[in-house]
């Protein structure tokens, strides 16, 4: 099996040579048919098609294709009681091993697990962080929507990955490359507008209010009148913050005009 990854500083030609010369050697696995090595299962122009078109790509463009492959091939396993990501590979519906990954698409080890890594760094970070609210979000047609608080923000996201990874001596992307993987791979993840963000109270009552269809009447009459009462109380709440916020700056006004 050959232990030698493509370096990100090689040319084109460079990474043309080396993935013909591992193709005659072979990679050394059994994801083949009959257990041979995966690497038999395609002509060396099919290999050598994918990779040149792979070498036309911007880096950025690369990468978008890289974490397309990894968000679709990879899983979480539960081990020890801990979600941990597992990565496969395929290429045209077939097995194959990592390192016909990265000669497929001429990438280095280093720079396929620094992806990978920023893909579960995000991953965590929507599964600890997000919630999906009863019923549909306005503006979103699936009802799947995972949405931050309303007090988040994707740069403040951003910050928070980056942190992480300087935490872990890893190297993170920009900010705009952030927000454009966000953009591409993450459309169900929406940072909430203050009127979607709602109380558990009110998340719990909407929720009842919409499986009450099969209840009785008197049921329903019951649960209605228990949500209009909370929102009752959040107006006078809400009434008596904005007095107390007035009264305050009219309290400050007349410190400073005696001043």
């Amino acid at each position: 099996m050959s232990d030698v990854y493509h370096g990100e500083s090689e040319t084109c030609d460079e990474l043309l040579d080396e993935l013909k010369k591992f193709l005659q050697d072979g990679c050394g696995c059994t994801l083949g048919p009959k257990n041979g090595p995966c690497c038999r299962q395609f002509p060396e122009e099919t290999v050598l098609f994918n990779l040149n078109n792979c070498l036309e790509l911007s880096s950025l463009e690369l990468d978008l294709v890289i974490l397309t492959s990894i968000q679709v091939f990879t899983q979480s396993e539960c081990i020890g009681g801990k979600r941990r990501p597992r990565c496969t590979f395929y290429f045209q519906s077939k097995a194959i091993c990592k390192e016909m990954f990265l000669h497929f698409y001429g990438i280095s080890y280093s720079r396929f697990r620094r992806l990978k890594e920023h893909y579960e760094l995000r991953a965590n970070y929507v599964e600890e962080n997000a919630v999906v609210l009863p019923g549909r979000i306005p503006g979103f047609k699936s009802d799947e929507v995972k949405v931050l608080s309303s007090c988040e923000t994707k740069i403040g996201v951003w910050r928070t990955y980056e942190a992480a990874c300087r935490a872990l001596n890893k190297r993170a992307v920009g900010s705009s490359t952030f927000l454009q993987m966000w953009g591409q791979f993450y459309l169900d993840v929406v940072v909430s507008k203050p009127m979607t963000d709602l109380c558990v109270t009110c998340q719990q009552n909407t929720n009842r209010l919409q499986c009450a269809a099969n209840l009785p009447e008197s049921e329903k009459e019951e649960l209605l009148r228990d949500h209009q009462d909370h929102i009752k109380s959040a107006q006078r709440e809400r009434e008596f913050y904005r007095s107390s916020c007035t009264n305050s700056q009219e309290t400050l006004d007349n410190i400073g005009a005696m001043h």
